[in-house]
Order: structure tokens, then C-alpha cells, then sequence
């Protein structure tokens, strides 16, 4: 798997050596050369963006190697949501939701959802879960990636009440098992990205 896929181009114990700041300050510089795939996507969102550019060099050797082929894609894209937007408490959320959710492939299939749900509802498109599928031209998702500044201005607050709102509803109503488990995911999905807001706009902000 290579880094420049488009999608990405938007993206053990530390050894630590004190360095002094142009401001007087003494910080500890990580190193983050030992790391596992694992113990990078451990790595709180404050950490990961003052520390950007050495860790992704780690996540580019390992991805290299063929290390963990699949966490080591999730890395990246977790990555990725540290520049993703001008929005840094938006960043956080998605970078702390993929964070939290252990399972790879649980993580990758919440990040899609939540991309094709932010592209419906900043389109005013009706909410529906990635896999719903519908034939009429006028309905069903919008296949437009936003851009920065659109991802911006979402209003996070609207938009997580409209997401439970609407995913909890297709769960209670759902009669299939399987669709209900597939609803039950979304619907944990945003409630992590829920707790990962409240945090994020409870900090103290930080550039």
C-alpha cells in the first residue's frame, strides 16, 4: 500500500532528549522510532500534531515494510484528520473518534460513514447510512468530497443531535438482525464522536 493515495494526501516507551525552544522554553523531543503501528494510533491528538511530521515519517517506514497493512492504513488516515479542515476542534474529533475505536476495520467503516454523512448533510441531502442504496437521481448520498472551508463550516453541534437522531430511529425500527447490528455500529460510532466533541470544546484552545 502506498502513502499518495488521494484520500491520504489530505495526512513502547519514548526515548526523549531535552531541547530548548526559541522562547526560553525546554521541550521533550519523542522518539518515535521504535513505535508500533498500535502504540501510534495510541497517540493523543494534541501529541500527534506538534509531533506531526516524525511520526508520520514512522508510519511511512512501517507502511513501507508491509507492517500491519491494514492498521497501518488506519494510521494514515487517522493522520490525515489533523490537517483535514481549518476547523482544529473538527480535526480532534475525527482524529480522537478513529483514535478510540480499537478495531481497524471498525474504525475504517465509521471514517466512511461519517464522511458520506457529512457530505449528505452539508448537501441537505436526506440522512441515510453509507450502504443504503436508492435509484431515484433525486435522493440518495452526495458523491462530493468537501473541501476545507466546507468542513468548517458544518455546524458539529446540529449535525451529532441529527446524526443519533436519525441512526438511532433506523436502529429501533430496523426488523433484520444483521441491519440492526450494522445500525447499532453507526449509532456507538457517533455517540464515541459525541464524547470525543464534549472533550474537544471543553479544552482550552490551542492553534
Amino acid at each position: 500500500m502506498e502513502i499518495e493515495n488521494n484520500y491520504i494526501n489530505q495526512v513502547a516507551q519514548a526515548n526523549k532528549t531535552n531541547v530548548v525552544s526559541p522562547y526560553g522554553e525546554t521541550k521533550e523531543e519523542i522518539d518515535y522510532s521504535e513505535y508500533t503501528i498500535s502504540e501510534i494510533r495510541d497517540i493523543p491528538y494534541a501529541e500527534a500534531k506538534e509531533n506531526y511530521d516524525q511520526i508520520m515519517e514512522r508510519v511511512t517506514n512501517l507502511d513501507k515494510q508491509g507492517v500491519d497493512d491494514e492498521e497501518s492504513f488506519v494510521a494514515i488516515m487517522q493522520l490525515a484528520k489533523i490537517n483535514l479542515s481549518d476547523n482544529n476542534k473538527l480535526n480532534e474529533v475525527l482524529y480522537e473518534t478513529m483514535r478510540l475505536t480499537d478495531d481497524p476495520k471498525d474504525a475504517m467503516f465509521l471514517d466512511y460513514e461519517i464522511q458520506v454523512n457529512l457530505q449528505d448533510y452539508y448537501y441537505g441531502k436526506d440522512i441515510t447510512a453509507s450502504f443504503v442504496i436508492s435509484d431515484s437521481n433525486d435522493s440518495g448520498h452526495a458523491h462530493k468530497e468537501l473541501n476545507r472551508t466546507q468542513l468548517s463550516n458544518i455546524n458539529m453541534d446540529d449535525f451529532i443531535n441529527k446524526m443519533l437522531e436519525t441512526f438511532t430511529n433506523d436502529y429501533n425500527t430496523a426488523k433484520d438482525p444483521t441491519l440492526k447490528e450494522q445500525y447499532k455500529s453507526i449509532v456507538d460510532g457517533y455517540n464515541l464522536f459525541k464524547e470525543s466533541y464534549d472533550q474537544a470544546v471543553t479544552e482550552p484552545y490551542y492553534a
